[in-house]
């Protein structure tokens, strides 16, 4: 057992040693021209990058096709999960003493929590979605959508 041990412990040695060497070289060097004119030439760089890129916006329906398959995969594999404890927990139930059903009973109750938290959480998000977009469409009337963000116009007399 000792030499399973000592051979484990050389290969998680020889690992960290390898990873170390590896990163080692791939490190990049910023500071090898110090000057004034390239210090503000990367700075000005930058800006520019960001000037560039915070004119795209980012619409709210364009998001929504962007995350909504993410949301759909993870409800499908909370789906099975909850479908394959289910049915394992079944089977123990039915399988056990009267002393082990006892016990199941607390695992149960997570499983039951759990199942509460998954579709609660789908059904919160999706009445909140559908209560916000109704508000909108119902209170500000006319909408002026410029750059993927909607303006409201309102009149003040």
């Amino acid at each position: 057992m000792k030499k399973v041990k000592k051979y484990i412990r050389m290969l998680f040695v020889i690992i960290f040693c390898l990873i170390m060497v590896l990163n080692y070289n791939l490190n990049e060097v910023y500071a090898s021209d110090l000057s004034i004119t390239s210090i503000f030439d990367k700075g000005e760089n930058f800006l520019k990058k960001g000037s560039v890129s915070g004119e795209q916006t980012l619409s709210i329906e364009k998001a929504e096709d962007e995350f909504l398959p993410v949301g759909q995969i993870l409800v499908i594999i909370a789906n099975a999960v909850v479908f394959i404890c289910v049915a394992v927990m079944g089977i123990k139930w039915i399988t056990a003493s009267p002393d082990k059903q006892g016990k199941l009973k607390q695992q149960l109750i997570g499983l039951v929590v759990s199942i509460i938290v998954i579709y609660g959480a789908v059904g919160i998000w999706t009445l909140m979605k559908n209560t916000f977009l109704n508000l909108e469409t119902t209170q500000t009337g006319d909408l002026q959508i410029e750059g993927g963000i909607k303006y409201v116009y309102t009149l003040h007399t």
